[in-house]
């Protein structure tokens, strides 16, 4: 199992970053913060459909990156 931390937007892959804001990141974050996936795929996918709900769909190709809590206790990224 692994804990949801945050989730980040990462810039410079659309020509339209300038319409990703802070809530569009936040409902990233929202949707895998204290969420457990059994795998990372599963986190990145969920911050992705939250993305894209939330996001203009000019932007909807951002890349998407994950921060996850393994239950050994090492942080990974994903993304």
């Amino acid at each position: 199992m692994m804990t949801g931390i945050s989730a980040s937007i990462r810039h410079g892959y659309t020509g339209y970053d300038h319409l990703i804001d802070s809530s569009d990141e936040t409902a990233a974050t929202d949707a895998v913060a204290g969420q457990d996936f059994r795998r990372a795929s599963d986190a990145l996918e969920a911050a992705r459909r939250a993305f894209r709900a939330s996001a203009d769909r000019r932007c909807s190709c951002a890349r998407v990156q994950v921060d996850l809590r393994t239950a050994r206790g090492d942080r990974i990224t994903v993304g």
